[in-house]
């Protein structure tokens, strides 16, 4: 099943240079393909907002299908002289990254090269990555009907390698800097082994096309460098066993001017975890502030056996009075959060397998009191279900609910289980935090409004609606979970009444009426809701609540502030 496109992945990474003598990148001049409708450059092929591949002249369609998107999927367009990459890459717990390499003439896609690395775990092992090669022995495309470019590419030059998994056993090459990922993988020409090759991605623990290098066996023709193996996962050579860095951060946790790292080691063969260790940035081994086997368990998913749930180890640097979350999409969010200080802080985030909803962000900062890094906030970060998938809300759990801890006591096996039935008991109960850039667009909006600028309050107030790619989402699956909230209702129907002054009708009443749910007699919401449904047409239930807000405004003895409009709508009379 094709979930369609939240986004086109836009980004360039910066090229690292390697040392002399080391292995040459594979893309060296990679630039990105603007997507269909924008500036075409110089780009024969574009990529359209539903992810079909397009002549980028003529806007025709080169393949029936769209492209694999979604909330875990991102597809873009590279030019790196006269060879077009689309990069295509899953970012579920099950990830995977396809590259397929071609040529296009206005006429015809030739064929070069498709690079498909994928996440496994073994038990012997733990995660690692694997892969293949594929080669044209005819570079001729032949086009599936009913699949788009990737599945077209891969059936006719992978055939169908990846029915079974085959490790070539890495040598790490003596070119790659540390923290590096190197990947050794088989070689397929038109479906057959040929083969192995070397990968290198520098700096990085995941494969980056933009940071690929060869260091062997990346060209015909081929040269027997390794033996293969015929399916089962290669053993690893002694190195394998001391652990290696898989992730390593550099932070300054402790308040002061010192620096420290941040590693994620992996555990021993066959270790369901890995290990988290603080150390100062230029300190010994008998400097290590942290070193925890218990923080990042590899949790085995329900949903597949190779996959697993884990939490992912952050540094995030915040300003004094906010929080910055992690979303599902990997995106940065920020929330006011009054007790938040300024500073780096550890956050570890949470992934199941299955779950493009919701996470949560466990927040921990240095204690110079008791020398630990102390739990200080656990934020639930929800995603629409729907539409575009972003932020909704975020709110924040109470820490006694998981009880106080510290992180070299913080058993990540326990708490994630903890934390997915606080999900399931308490899902709305939590107080919801107000995102930074929304407080600042209503402020925006209101300055705006009493100045008489209503043009600019409405253009403000479209920063409000989530696009879905083809127009705006609808009002009742996002407006009240993301702008409704219960500690500021004055706040939320400023923001309802805005919607309706600018049009936004739909908008408006699916908030104001969250707002009086919560608040039934909180008077102005009623005039507000009943002008907005006025402006639906729908009379009747315009007439509804005009009349609850004189009757509140008649309780209150304000009969005389009560505006003309009212008794004449009241009776469905139009002005």
């Amino acid at each position: 099943m094709k979930l369609y496109t939240l986004k086109i992945s836009m980004f360039l990474m910066t090229l690292l240079s390697f040392g002399a003598g080391a292995a040459e990148f594979v893309f060296p001049h990679a630039t990105i393909c603007e997507p269909y409708g924008k500036t075409p450059g110089s780009c024969s092929v574009a990529l359209n907002a539903d992810g079909y591949i397009l002549d980028a002249s003529s806007g025709k369609r080169l393949f029936d299908d769209a492209e694999y998107t979604g909330a875990m999927f991102t597809n873009a367009l590279y030019r790196s002289g006269r060879q077009y990459i689309l990069d295509s890459e899953n970012y579920s717990s099950a990830k995977s990254r396809r590259w397929v390499v071609f040529s296009y003439d206005g006429k015809e896609i030739v064929l070069n090269h498709i690079y498909i690395f994928s996440l496994d775990i073994s038990t012997q092992i733990g995660p690692y990555w694997h892969g293949y090669d594929c080669r044209p022995a005819n570079a001729k495309l032949v086009a599936g009907a009913g699949q788009g470019l990737l599945d077209s590419a891969i059936n006719t030059l992978c055939k169908d390698v990846e029915a079974s998994v085959v490790t070539v056993a890495d040598q790490p090459p003596a070119s790659s800097a540390a923290g590096s990922l190197a990947v050794s993988v088989p070689v397929y020409s038109d479906g057959q082994r040929n083969g192995a090759a070397t990968y290198v991605f520098e700096g990085t623990d995941e494969p980056e096309f933009l940071k690929m290098a060869c260091d062997s066996g990346c060209a015909l023709p081929l040269k027997e460098t390794v033996s293969l193996s015929t399916g089962e996962v290669a053993q690893p050579s002694s190195s394998a066993h001391q652990p290696t860095v898989i992730k390593q951060q550099q932070a300054s946790l402790l308040g002061d001017a010192s620096r420290q790292n941040v590693s994620v080691l992996s555990g021993d063969a066959g270790a369901d975890f890995r290990r988290l260790q603080i150390t100062p940035e230029h300190g010994t081994g008998d400097d290590i502030l942290l070193d925890t086997s218990k923080a990042l368990p590899l949790i085995k998913s329900q949903y597949s056996s190779a996959m697993s749930d884990i939490f992912s180890v952050n540094i995030i640097n915040n300003p004094a009075g906010v929080l910055k979350v992690i979303d599902m999409q990997g995106e940065s969010v920020s929330v006011k959060q009054s007790s938040a200080e300024a500073g780096n802080a550890l956050v570890l985030v949470s992934s199941e397998e299955d779950n493009a909803v919701y996470n949560f962000n466990l927040v921990f900062r240095y204690n110079k009191s008791s020398r630990q890094f102390e739990l200080k906030n656990v934020l639930q970060v929800v995603n629409n279900e729907s539409c575009d998938h972003s932020v909704v809300s975020v709110e924040e759990v109470p820490k006694s609910l998981i009880g106080e801890m510290s992180l070299a006591f913080f058993d990540g096996r326990k708490v994630f289980e903890q934390l997915s039935d606080l999900r399931i008991k308490a899902a709305s109960d939590y107080k919801k935090l107000m995102m930074t850039d929304v407080v600042e667009q209503l402020d925006k909006a209101l300055a705006l409004y009493r100045k008489g600028q209503t043009e600019a309050v409405s253009t403000v107030m479209a920063n409000f609606l989530m696009d879905g790619g083809s127009g705006h989402c609808y009002p009742d699956s996002y407006i009240a979970q993301k702008y409704d909230f219960a500690q500021s209702p004055g706040w939320s129907n400023d923001l309802g009444f805005l919607f309706g002054e600018t049009g936004y009708y739909a908008e408006s009443t699916e908030l104001l009426n969250a707002v009086i749910a919560r608040n039934p007699t909180r008077t102005v919401a009623y005039l507000n809701l009943a002008d907005s449904y006025w402006g639906l047409n729908n009379k009747a239930l315009a007439a509804q609540a005009y009349k609850r807000y004189a009757s509140l405004m008649t309780d209150a003895g304000k009969v005389s502030k009560i505006p003309a409009r009212v008794a004449e709508r009241s009776n469905g009379v139009a002005e």
